[in-house]
């Protein structure tokens, strides 16, 4: 049968099982948004105030709920809006199809009004793009995009379809598809190489001070439960990059600390005694600093999903690709038949290192005294109760990481690969509605400036986030670099603490705001949030967090 492009379009998100969309309507998109009108009983549609703030969205939600999410927008200027976020999700792994509109076929290549090549622009930054010609061929492109998207390693994906393609009548034949997958494990569990497992485990099973770096790869994978096995299997010691907090509990005996720039003394030793270093899920990627030259004489085993990411960074002396969880499970059932039991060596390894590690803030009172951001985030942690924590980019994110104490999977959502600012709020808005759980961004007052129009989103919604600003009237971590490379000379990074009033910004969308200057203060607000005791605290709550 012949229907029109735009009800084509609606027809295959129907057939995915895509319950929301975000996006912003315009021009060449206006007879998709007309489709989406009549199915608006079927298919929930988030309008943002900016089209980076959908395609921020839609990554938080594909993040929460492991399956390719969708953002829409229009042509030209809408199209070129997204461009950070499908960049954001290209790095960080994240399945989204994004579907852009275009001008006409026939005013292609004549420089027409909000006419750009959006699939040449990002080509480096999705896995697949394409340029629907033939509206007879809609339906297998966006067919094709959902696949790619989410399987190997997952990405973003770009469908554009000019106006005349959605407007016009075309053929269409419903297919009868299975389910989508929950997420868990997306990837199909393709035949792992028996012999490599063996040999992956005769090098763990002769390790004396085995270290598990677990990466992004695990989160994607929906591994955490496959990772907390194999490390008491094994009795590694377990560290993770900042796209696997959550994915180990920080608080386990075997948890060392985190990866990066503000690895404790703990993980450092760690590294340095381990004679096995396995790598799950992870690229090694500067932020981690694994480097060649720290990890050189050591058995190094990387597992990951993405070839291309093998002997890239780090060489190893063997390696497995495939799904991070479906490789933990192969592994674990080859131990647990070998009845692999972990050497006396290693128990007294592991003890040391937990007797050496932090441990997590247990609680300050009553203080008065001007917070630091380390104390905001250990308050915060200890008083909050939120399912998850998304951060934007900055010094608030690095401290967020070292201590927040994350403990469990899809706890933690941030931009990795990118760093991008602007990224918090449109990704907190899509973990709220994946999950529908009790969502805390934390963001700078640098951030939070590039991302403030979506408040009216979340108005519009009635989305109950709690938005904690880390005031501190700078642009932190680049002010650090001043501090320590130029002198403290301090170009264009300090902003000053008054330079927007939060309380007069939430009230102007119909919002709550509150200052907190001290620790005291702070967890006075954040109770008062929790209990939700009075109809201030109902929607979206701002925390003017004022922080040295």
């Amino acid at each position: 049968m012949k229907i029109r492009g735009a009800d084509i379009v609606v027809e295959i998100l129907k057939e995915k099982n895509v319950g929301t969309v975000f996006g912003y309507p315009g021009g060449t998109v206006a007879a998709l948004y007309d489709a989406l009108y009549k199915k608006r009983g079927e298919i929930r549609h988030i309008r943002t105030a900016h089209e980076q703030g959908a395609a921020h969205a839609a990554d938080g939600y594909a993040r929460m709920t492991g399956k390719a999410s969708v953002c829409i927008s229009t042509s030209g200027p809408g199209a070129t809006n997204l461009v950070t976020g499908i960049a954001t999700a290209f790095m960080d792994s994240t399945p989204v199809v994004f579907i852009t509109g275009n001008v006409p076929l026939l005013q292609i290549g004549t420089d027409s009004f909000q006419e750009v090549d959006i699939t040449g622009i990002t080509i480096p930054i999705t896995k697949y793009n394409v340029m629907v010609k033939d509206g007879n061929e809609l339906a297998g492109e966006l067919r094709k995009a959902f696949t790619i998207a989410e399987e190997g390693r997952k990405g973003p994906v770009l469908v554009d379809i000019p106006k005349d393609i959605l407007e016009g009548q075309w053929e269409f034949e419903k297919e009868q598809l299975p389910k989508r997958s929950s997420g868990k494990n997306a990837c199909e569990a393709r035949s792992i190489d028996e012999t490599v497992i063996q040999n992956t485990v005769r090098l763990i099973e002769n390790a004396k001070r085995p270290l598990i770096l677990a990466g992004g790869g695990v989160r994607i994978s929906d591994a955490s439960k496959e990772l907390l096995k194999f490390a008491e299997l094994t009795g590694g010691l377990v560290s993770c990059t900042m796209m696997a907090l959550g994915e180990f509990p920080s608080s386990h005996k075997q948890y060392v600390g985190n990866a990066g720039m503000y690895a404790g003394d703990a993980l450092k030793k760690a590294v340095e005694e381990s004679d096995v270093v396995i790598a799950v899920g992870t690229r090694f990627s500067n932020k981690t600093e694994f480097t060649e030259k720290l990890l050189k004489g050591k058995t190094m085993i990387h597992i990951d999903r993405d070839r291309a990411e093998i002997n890239k960074n780090v060489p190893a002396t063997e390696y497995i690709v495939g799904d991070a969880g479906n490789v933990l499970n192969a592994l674990n059932r080859r131990l647990e038949k070998d009845t692999h039991k972990v050497s006396a060596e290693t128990l007294k390894w592991q003890e040391e290192a937990h007797n050496g590690s932090e441990r997590h803030f247990t609680g300050k009172n009553g203080s008065n005294s001007k917070m630091t951001m380390e104390e905001a985030v250990k308050t915060v942690a200890k008083t909050g109760g939120f399912d998850t924590v998304v951060t934007d980019v900055g010094l608030h994110q690095t401290m967020t990481a070292a201590f927040y104490g994350f403990e469990k999977h899809g706890s933690f959502i941030t931009s990795g690969g990118l760093g991008t600012m602007g990224f918090g709020m449109g990704a907190a808005i899509g973990a709220y509605e994946a999950t529908g759980g009790r969502i805390l961004l934390i963001t700078g007052d640098g951030s939070f400036g590039m991302e403030m129009q979506e408040l009216a989103t979340l108005k519009r919604y009635g989305i109950p986030l709690t938005i904690m600003i880390m005031n501190n009237g700078a642009l932190g971590m680049v002010k650090s670099i001043q501090r320590s490379r130029f002198g403290r000379r301090y170009s264009e990074t300090v902003i000053r603490k008054d330079e927007v009033s939060y309380s007069k910004l939430a009230k102007a969308f119909g919002l709550t705001a509150a200052k907190a200057t001290s620790v005291k203060q702070l967890e006075e607000i954040l109770e008062k949030a929790k209990n939700n005791t009075n109809d201030d605290c109902k929607g979206a709550f701002i925390i003017d967090c004022r922080v040295k």
